[in-house]
């Protein structure tokens, strides 16, 4: 059983350095397993603007409720894959990502995941088929927690609602993913990666 106990890295101090609209910057330092000063650099949408999180501090290190859900999305038959490419600004290009959003007040995971895949790709949730635990989305550089929704969907794709996003989704069977893995002129995520992976060479 992996040990989540016991650690020699021990944090001595907070700083907020940016407070941004929706992601705020901090600075954490730590002393090293060998005692050496560290400071480390994150980002969190606690203490952010227009979050209502609170901002992070030496009394306030726990894991954050979820933020937003990922959907891994079959057809009903469970023959194909929904392949969302959408545009990232954070890097100026397209990436074959999940349909993914943040949970709005008020909502659960279940309805947000309906909401955002409805407002992504113009389909209806059909079936969860499984929910896993919250799970960071990438702790190298934030706190952030996402819900992995595994469901089905239903209806006639279309593009994106929202003008602020630009997404491109299409249906594809585990060879046609098997090709799209091997490309290297296609960008992909890295957890969309591993799950298309697996889907296209061990799913049922």
């Amino acid at each position: 059983m992996l040990n989540h106990d016991t650690h020699s890295m021990r944090l001595t101090d907070i700083r907020l350095v940016h407070q941004g609209s929706f992601l705020s910057c901090y600075e954490m330092d730590y002393k090293d397993s060998a005692g050496n000063a560290k400071t480390y650099e994150m980002i969190s949408r606690s203490g952010s603007i227009q979050s209502t999180l609170p901002p992070i501090s030496d009394k306030n290190t726990d894991a954050l409720p979820a933020q937003a859900v990922t959907l891994m999305v079959l057809n009903e038959e469970q023959t194909k894959m929904l392949v969302p490419a959408e545009f990232r600004m954070a890097i100026n290009r397209f990436v074959v990502n999940q349909i993914s959003g943040l949970i709005d007040e008020g909502e659960d995971e279940d309805h947000a995941a309906a909401r955002e895949l409805f407002e992504e790709t113009g389909l209806e949730l059909a079936e969860i088929i499984d929910k896993l635990p919250p799970a960071y989305s990438c702790a190298g550089i934030s706190d952030d927690m996402a819900t992995q929704i595994i469901c089905t969907a239903r209806g006639e794709l279309r593009g994106s609602n929202s003008v602020n996003e630009e997404i491109n989704c299409e249906w594809m069977d585990k060879e046609q993913i098997k090709e799209l893995l091997s490309n290297r002129d296609i960008s992909i995520g890295g957890r969309c990666q591993a799950y298309m992976y697996m889907w296209a060479h061990h799913g049922t």
